[in-house]
């Protein structure tokens, strides 16, 4: 689990646990995020050799709910 501050951006934040991730899983090869996260989170991840993709939220769904690939 990762707490920031608010003032934090979801890219920086997003970048910052693509980091994380490789350092302690250095095979990781594919992550899902959601729609917050913008093109310099997937390049980062390009760079770290991790396939980024970012999974729409069911717009008639309301709060949390699991998406595609988080399963």
């Amino acid at each position: 689990m990762t707490v920031t501050a608010a003032s934090l951006s979801e890219n920086a934040l997003g970048i910052r646990l693509l980091d994380q991730a490789k350092n302690t899983y250095p095979t990781i090869a594919k992550n899902w995020v959601d729609t917050g996260f913008k093109k310099a989170v997937v390049e980062h991840g390009a760079k770290l050799g991790i396939d980024v993709e970012i999974v729409d939220k069911n717009p008639g769904t309301r709060g949390f709910h699991v998406l595609k690939g988080a399963g």
